[in-house]
């Protein structure tokens, strides 16, 4: 009989087996897992012909080897988890085959040893809710066009690469976006003002870069706006007022260098009351809050009136 599921995981009585060839024989197979489980191998070429597969669980598994270019055949694919693979496993790519997947919505690749840069053929995924590339390899630029995901993503999840260059303008074309993550990297330029347009945004970690520039106004727009995170870069100048705006906004500012402008992130200026409420935070050269005017000294008490002597009876 043709098979639709096939779960394997959770199961570390498979040591000695892989996902066989014939796999690709099952044209019904709809589900395959083989999360947290001891199978190991590589993924066959063979799994382009289950072109009805939906969901694609290989995380956690003894699994070494790279996705194939065949999975560009699986333009029914949902989700496709191939997170933490053995520490043993060969360096991979992401192969340029992956905007053929037209209807995946997850695509988590977190510590899989990946490395070389993200493929522009992203942006073709319309679909595309999360995306987790955390804690590989990656370097190049973040591309450009994660700016055509715009109607759906919601976690844009980077960090721990060597990626470089500048954050893209077209991030804050995101409407949907709550969860933006890059820190670790090794981003450079300003933090671009078109992020005030990021209208859902829930969380901003950009922590550990080399951004440099002041902090752009625009936390009046960000209502949503949880936390918002950039120690660790090269950051100046003085810090908006509208910092202190969003309700419930936690803002992580520390590690700032005031001894040494061209290490760290050095703020400087007159600080909102309103911030220092809702951001730990440390202000290099910043002057005193102005003091109140001395009033001149009150004038002594009159003296009081004399006691009058009793007359005798």
């Amino acid at each position: 009989p043709d098979l639709a599921y096939l779960d394997i995981g959770n199961n570390a009585d498979w040591a000695s087996t892989s996902i066989p060839e014939e796999i690709g024989l099952h044209t019904s197979l709809y589900f395959l897992s083989a999360f947290n489980s001891s199978i190991k191998g590589v993924i066959p070429t063979q799994i382009g012909g289950n072109t009805k597969l939906t969901n694609l669980y290989l995380s956690d598994s003894a699994i070494t080897g790279c996705i194939p270019t065949e999975i560009a055949a699986l333009t029914s694919l949902v989700i496709l988890d191939a997170s933490r693979r053995p520490t043993s496993s060969p360096a991979c790519s992401i192969p340029t085959e992956v905007g053929d997947l037209e209807s995946l919505r997850d695509f988590f690749l977190s510590e899989a040893k990946i490395s070389g840069e993200i493929p522009t053929e992203l942006g073709e995924l319309t679909d595309l809710v999360k995306f987790d590339f955390s804690k590989n390899s990656l370097d190049g630029n973040l591309p450009t066009e994660v700016g055509k995901l715009s109607a759906t993503l919601y976690q844009l999840k980077v960090n721990d690469n060597e990626l470089t260059g500048c954050l893209p303008t077209e991030i804050g074309e995101l409407e949907n976006l709550e969860f933006l993550e890059v820190s670790n990297n090794q981003f450079s330029c300003a933090i671009p003002d078109e992020f005030c347009e990021l209208s859902s945004i829930k969380l901003i970690d950009l922590k550990y870069n080399e951004l440099t520039g002041s902090i752009p106004n625009m936390f009046h727009k960000l209502d949503d706006l949880d936390c918002f995170v950039v120690q660790g870069n090269s950051l100046t100048g003085e810090l908006p007022k509208s910092l202190g705006y969003p309700a419930y906004i936690d803002c992580i500012l520390t590690e700032n260098n005031c001894e040494d402008e061209s290490f760290g992130n050095f703020f400087t200026g007159q600080i909102a009351f309103q911030v220092i409420r809702k951001c730990d935070i440390t202000i290099c050269n910043s002057p005193p809050p102005p003091s109140r005017p001395s009033l001149p000294p009150l004038p002594p008490p009159p003296p009081p009136p004399p006691l009058e002597t009793p007359s005798p009876p």
